[in-house]
């Protein structure tokens, strides 16, 4: 059997599409501020308990550091998230609909596959008469917002193997199982 991967992906990315790729995958490698928050607060909590400091101390005390390790989680989140913006003509919107009514189509069928390999068959007598072969797994087709991107939009995602499709108006953005950008392509118009 021979691999099936989309591999062919990476030799069609635009300039724009290269900015994007690089941003996404340097927000997504700052490291994230709030669990060292939260384990220095955890830390001294237990600290000043241990100190036996006074109910309403060790009370104001947890508040103030559950403030402060909210406040990291969302310094972080905005430090690590990149905004796309779309603003359709109608057009764009029909077309746009278009691509999530075939979407929730496919959603609402029994089962969809992904096809990870294909290979002939030299005896055609041994598999029922088939002349090739293929392996394939169930995958999933979604509305699901990308990790790290927020958008006035809805995005159609696509389980492909080990890597995830979302679709965006002008562009798929291919994701691998941790999360990382592999790849970003413009659709042509």
């Amino acid at each position: 059997m021979e691999q099936i991967e989309s591999a062919d992906v990476s030799h069609i990315v635009d300039s724009s599409s290269r900015e994007l790729l690089d941003e996404l995958n340097r927000k997504r490698s700052k490291a994230r501020l709030w669990p060292f928050v939260g384990i220095a607060a955890v830390v001294m909590f237990g600290f000043g308990v241990s100190l036996g400091w006074p109910a309403w101390v060790v009370g104001i005390f947890a508040i103030i550091t559950a403030t402060g390790t909210y406040a990291a989680y969302i310094r972080d989140a905005l430090q690590k998230t990149v905004v796309l913006f779309y603003d359709f003509d109608t057009d764009m919107e029909a077309a746009y609909a278009k691509l999530h009514a075939a979407a929730s189509q496919l959603a609402n069928c029994t089962s969809a596959w992904h096809i990870e390999a294909s290979g002939k068959v030299h005896d055609r007598k041994y598999h029922a008469g088939a002349s090739d072969l293929v392996r394939r797994r169930s995958t999933s087709i979604r509305k699901e917002d990308p990790p790290y991107v927020k958008t006035n939009i809805e995005t159609v995602a696509v389980g492909v193997g080990r890597q995830t499709l979302h679709f965006f108006p002008d562009r798929v953005l291919v994701y691998d199982q941790t999360g990382e950008v592999t790849r970003a392509f413009r659709l042509p118009r």
